[in-house]
């Protein structure tokens, strides 16, 4: 009886682990050197290479649970687009923020949606867009 019951208790853990593997996700953003920041709202786009501003955004995200809620189907609208960057700048990830349903993440033709009582920090996206604009330097006039 003890063996049946402990073969029926790992039966039931396997189980578990499998389910919880397939819902929830992280991102595993890694190091980055920059990040780039797009407004699906404004437009704008900017790089940012400065590594206290990548590491709130990063951690920020990764902090976070996901789960995978529904795919994708056609083009999608978003709120901001985030791509990071190695030193030799090559993408090691992107993201895409929509607003549909609240904040969720579109990535590799999946939604995610953010776990319970968690939020992406789409303030700090925004302001650091806008620190970066306001710092550019204002486009050549038109000749």
């Amino acid at each position: 009886m003890k063996k049946y019951i402990a073969l029926v208790l790992a039966l039931v853990c396997v189980l578990g682990l499998a389910g919880c593997s397939d819902k929830n996700v992280t991102f595993d953003i890694g190091t980055a050197n920059k990040i780039n920041i797009k407004s699906g709202l404004t437009g704008d786009e900017v790089n940012i290479a400065d590594n206290e501003f990548i590491q709130s955004i990063t951690e920020n995200i990764n902090s976070l649970r996901f789960e995978k809620t529904s795919k994708v189907n056609g083009k999608v609208g978003y709120a901001y687009m985030l791509t990071w960057f190695d030193t030799e700048d090559n993408q090691i990830a992107r993201i895409t923020i929509t607003e549909e349903n609240g904040y969720q993440i579109s990535h590799d033709g999946y939604y995610y949606k953010v776990g319970a009582d968690l939020c992406i920090d789409t303030e700090l996206i925004d302001e650091m867009l806008n620190i970066a604009l306001s710092s550019a330097p204002a486009p050549a006039p038109a000749e």
